[in-house]
This record gives structure tokens, sequence and C-alpha cells, in this order.
């Protein structure tokens, strides 16, 4: 009996190790993938981001009412010029592996909390949501 539960308590800090490298592979991806989006957005590549983002996010809006809203991010906001992660979850369902993080973005007129949604398809991570919140973009 002894012999099972240790056992049973090393294939579980197994799979838990495994999970934490992968959970850590997909954080240094999604860091990745968030300085690509904000590089993309100073650019002005709103039309590059919204085709390289997952269905999930264009069944949800259209390209023209997308590009609008991050060209008034663009524009009223200004240049990202720093994001520092507030938090992360990671999702692993139905719908395949999620990654949910949320960052304080400095720009160049304003400060932005931003929610950043990626969905998980073979080695990349695409864009399937985003939310962003700023009184520069109501007020100005």
């Amino acid at each position: 009996m002894k012999r099972i539960f240790c056992t049973a308590i090393f294939f579980a800090s197994f799979v838990s190790i495994l999970g934490g490298c992968g959970a850590k592979a997909d954080m240094k991806k999604a860091q990745v993938a968030v300085d690509d989006f904000h590089a993309q957005l100073n650019a002005g590549n709103f039309d590059g981001i919204y085709n390289n983002s997952d269905d999930l996010l264009k069944n949800a809006t259209s390209q023209e009412r997308f590009v609008n809203l991050l060209s008034a991010v663009h524009r009223k906001l200004g240049t990202a010029k720093s994001a520092d992660r507030k938090g992360f979850f990671l999702n692993y369902g139905n719908q395949g592996e999620m990654i949910r993080l949320t960052y304080s973005t400095q720009y160049d007129n304003d400060q932005a909390s931003e929610e950043f949604v990626f969905h998980a398809s073979g080695d990349r991570l695409l864009l399937a949501g985003y939310h962003i919140n700023s009184d520069a973009l109501i007020t100005q």
C-alpha cells in the first residue's frame, strides 16, 4: 500500500512538473505575441493584426469594426511605450488551449488596462480577443 501511495505521489509530481514546463513555454510565447501586437499597433498595421487573428475573434467582430477600434486606440493613446503584465490565466478546454493575459500598458498619452486572449494553434498563438480600458479613449 505504501509503495502504491509513493508511486502515485511521484506520478502526480511528474505530471505537475511537465505541466509547469508547458505553461512556462506558453507564457514566453504569449509575451512575444503581446510584444508583436504592440509593434504592429505602433506601426499602424491594424489590418495585419486582424488578418493574423484567430477565427474566434473574426467571428466575434468584423474587420472594419476591429480596425476602427485599433485606429482609435492608436490615434487617442499614441505609441505603446511599455507593458507590465498584471495577471494570466491558462485554460486547457474543449476549444483547445486558451491564454488570457492582463497588462497595464503605458502609451504616449495615457495608461491603459489591456486584456489579450490567445488561442494556441500548433506552435503559434493567435489573437482570439482584445479588450482595452482607458479614460483617454472616452474623453478625447
